[in-house]
């Protein structure tokens, strides 16, 4: 299934690429997304958490930093998440790109994912309208972010 969605965020460019590149400190914007652990520079363990319907899950996920291009301003990940309740799984690969548009920066993001489980039963509709939705909170959560130190 992809997924695609976009977000325009009231801050410059080169503050909002900072911030995606730092997964452990981008973590923190998206709702129920927590790092655990740094295995290295490019690979993390988290946990996320995600409400579909009546529906509550957790995830144990390892998320990889694929690829970096500073010059396009966009980054590849591979997530592996596990339902820690062994009730399904998610295997995504994310494609985030970053531009300027005026004085605000606009992100796309792309999702290429394979869900299975008990989340997949609710269909593609309600999980591109819970990502949709996250994604909105994320953008709120990146704007405030940019403007506070790290």
């Amino acid at each position: 299934m992809q997924i695609t969605s976009s977000a325009t965020i009231d801050a410059g460019l080169d503050k909002v690429w900072d911030l995606l590149q730092d997964i452990p400190r981008v973590s923190t914007c998206m709702p129920g997304a927590q790092i655990t652990e740094t295995v290295d520079d490019h690979t993390w363990k988290a946990k996320v958490g995600i409400k579909v319907g009546p529906l509550s899950v957790g995830y144990n996920a390892t998320i990889t930093r694929q690829s970096l291009d500073a010059a396009t301003h966009s980054a590849t990940m591979q997530v592996e998440a596990v339902d820690s309740k062994g009730r399904g799984t998610v295997s995504a690969s994310i494609v985030t790109s970053a531009k300027a548009v005026g004085d605000a920066t606009e992100i796309d993001v792309v999702a290429d994912a394979n869900i299975s489980g008990v989340v997949a039963q609710f269909g593609q509709g309600a999980l591109k309208e819970v990502s949709g939705r996250m994604l909105k909170i994320f953008a709120a959560n990146v704007a405030k972010a940019v403007n506070t130190p790290a």
